[in-house]
């Protein structure tokens, strides 16, 4: 996820699946409203973004600058 824009996010997971091959399935969060409750109910284990994300019970949350 990006607080830049749709395409940097994308940009940022086409990049990590270059450099991971096929150990991680890679999606783009497209959801227009961003809160904990629909991060908390989705299927992702792990959670990157470049702003920071309050603590989610059973995610993994990583922040990049």
């Amino acid at each position: 996820m990006s607080n830049f824009d749709h395409y940097h996010a994308k940009s940022v997971a086409e990049t990590l699946s270059y450099y991971c091959s096929n150990n991680f399935e890679l999606e783009v969060w497209t959801e227009l409203e961003l809160s904990k409750e629909p991060l908390e109910e989705s299927p992702y284990d792990i959670i990157i973004s470049n702003f920071i994300i309050p603590p989610i019970e059973n995610k993994r949350l990583i922040y990049i600058k």
